[in-house]
């Protein structure tokens, strides 16, 4: 059984890896033996090359100018896949963080994760028959 575990949450440009949205920023933080581990925190905003809608903006607010001069993905996924490692990958909705994970791996020339991941929003509706399930609501 795998005691170590990481915290994921990114911020994208919108929800379609598929149809061309990118990550923005990806912060994690691990967790060895049910100890949350601040101080071995992963965090960088990442440049999308691509324009930030100013409705995704505005949810999380994020800008253009905020992330112009940041690493791109090429950089930052090989740093945070080695940070990751075997860990097993928590976050809420985080299937869908997977699969910008998968296009990264694609656009680096680096495997995709094959890690067992923990989906919390998921884990909520099998906890509560009633939503709402947003991380706002649960804490």
């Amino acid at each position: 059984m795998n005691n170590v575990f990481v915290v994921v949450d990114t911020e994208t440009t919108g929800s379609s890896p598929l149809n061309g949205d990118r990550i923005i920023e990806i912060a994690a933080i691990p967790i060895y033996h049910g100890k949350i581990y601040y101080e071995l925190r992963f965090h960088s905003l990442v440049n999308p090359q691509i324009t930030i809608p100013a409705a995704i903006s505005s949810i999380h607010g994020l800008k253009n100018a905020d992330v112009n001069d940041e690493p791109s993905m090429l950089e930052v996924f090989p740093k945070f896949k080695e940070y990751v490692g075997n860990a097993v990958i928590v976050g809420h909705s985080i299937s869908v963080d997977m699969k910008f994970f998968d296009i990264a791996a694609k656009e680096t020339g680096t495997f995709p994760f094959s890690n067992d991941y923990i989906d919390t929003y998921e884990l909520a509706k099998s906890l509560f028959q009633e939503g709402p399930y947003s991380l706002a609501e649960l804490a």
